[in-house]
């Protein structure tokens, strides 16, 4: 199988379409071709290392919260949502890469890829850098992990949460697969159908399914900078694991994974956004909104799942007025 098609849709998922591969394990600073962080380095917690990095360090300790950002996946990076640096002008502006994803450890220690895990990790970078106050800044599944770790963990100093192209449910995210694929071309989904009665995922199923991202993942372009030459890799290995070959057919420990009961629970002021073609539905996630005591939703014109790097200054401005007008 040519990875090209078989990576398609995890990498537009995961990694905000940037089609780089590469070997596990730790990456060297150079790696990235992004402007550089005022500070950058590695958090040891007892499973490895997470690689950090923050911009508008300066703003430290003022008055306003840091934005403590936590990217999609399973199996990507911090990379999706680099066009956050662009707030890093009035707060600091954190990034980091989860284990076993980007330029932190990648362990084949199966109990570090479970959503405990991931939760785990969000208190010990609050620890290890100081974060007293945070606003929680999510993308696909990190807008899981920010609603969970909010409303079970109640954690204090949680501003705010900011929920992009939310991952929440698979039930729901399944269900808008399913609705999209009515409006692909017949052979299309003939194909997808078919492939996946039988579990057959070759080059004629990625190639189809590759129909499917340009609609909903990725519409514009994506590409930040020198993103698609220089992205570290994606980790296919924990995607397969954790979510399985499709969207509409997923077989890993996150099948039934749904934290929409806790969104009443989220009392901070939260906004929530998706792309005009996000494969997290408009509708979907509106829905999620209206679920929160002191939620708001905006959609992002031309944008796919990938709306932090395809429509930047968009995102950017929503996010900006939405802490402005909470004087936050």
């Amino acid at each position: 199988m040519t990875d090209h098609l078989k990576m398609s849709r995890r990498v537009f998922l995961a990694s905000g379409g940037a089609l780089a591969l590469g070997t596990t394990g730790l990456l060297p600073e150079a790696a990235l071709a992004l402007p550089d962080p005022d500070i950058a380095g590695y958090i040891d917690i007892p499973e490895g290392k997470l690689w950090y990095r923050i911009n508008g360090a300066a703003h430290l300790g003022g008055p306003k919260a840091p934005l403590l950002c936590l990217h999609g996946g399973p199996g990507g990076n911090s990379r999706s949502m680099i066009s956050l640096l662009a707030l890093a002008d009035e707060r600091a502006v954190i990034f980091y890469d989860q284990l076993n994803g980007g330029k932190s450890t990648w362990s084949d220690d199966k109990s570090t890829w479970t959503v405990e895990h991931y939760l785990g990790e969000i208190p010990q970078v609050r620890a290890a850098l100081g974060l007293d106050r945070v606003i929680l800044v999510g993308h696909s599944m990190g807008t899981g992990w920010s609603v969970q770790y909010t409303a079970e963990m109640a954690p204090d100093g949680v501003e705010a949460l900011i929920l992009g192209s939310p991952y929440l449910s698979t039930a729901d995210w399944i269900e808008d697969a399913k609705l999209y694929r009515e409006d692909l071309p017949a052979e299309v989904r003939e194909v997808l159908e078919a492939k996946e009665a039988t579990d057959t995922y070759d080059d004629d199923y990625w190639a189809a399914s590759s129909v499917y991202s340009d609609r909903h993942y990725c519409i514009a372009p994506c590409e930040v900078g020198d993103m698609a030459n220089d992205a570290p890799p994606f980790n296919g290995a924990l995607y397969d694991y954790v979510w399985g070959p499709s969207d509409v057919k997923v077989s890993g420990t996150l099948k039934d994974y749904d934290v929409t009961p806790l969104l009443a629970k989220i009392e901070q002021p939260t906004l929530v956004f998706s792309g005009s073609a996000d494969a997290a539905s408009p509708a979907t996630a509106k829905r999620y909104a209206e679920r929160l005591p002191n939620g708001e939703f905006v959609v992002i014109p031309d944008a796919g799942h990938n709306v932090y790097q395809e429509q930047p200054e968009a995102v950017v401005t929503a996010v900006r007025g939405f802490l402005e007008a909470q004087n936050l």
